[in-house]
């Protein structure tokens, strides 16, 4: 069976920032493969994050931002922005 999200992070500004995350994956042509390879982490890693299964924390959120080279700032900018038209 499927993992369930974790009912604790499943608000709209979470959700905002994962919306953000995978965009930014996306944008870059990237797989969730390639940004795991990248990171030296496992597969299951990053689509864990993106299902929202697994919880990102800030250092991980930069490491993320880096990997993609996105400066880390204008990432969190683009969190932020959404989630205040929401």
């Amino acid at each position: 069976m499927g993992e369930k999200a974790v009912d604790s992070v499943r608000t709209a500004e979470y959700d905002a920032l994962l919306a953000v995350l995978k965009a930014a994956r996306r944008a870059g042509n990237a797989t969730q493969r390639d940004l795991s390879l990248k990171m030296g982490k496992s597969f299951s890693y990053i689509a864990k994050i993106e299902k929202g299964t697994r919880r990102i924390d800030v250092v991980e959120f930069i490491e993320v931002a880096t990997a993609l080279g996105i400066d880390p700032n204008e990432l969190f900018k683009q969190v932020t922005d959404q989630i205040a038209t929401k």
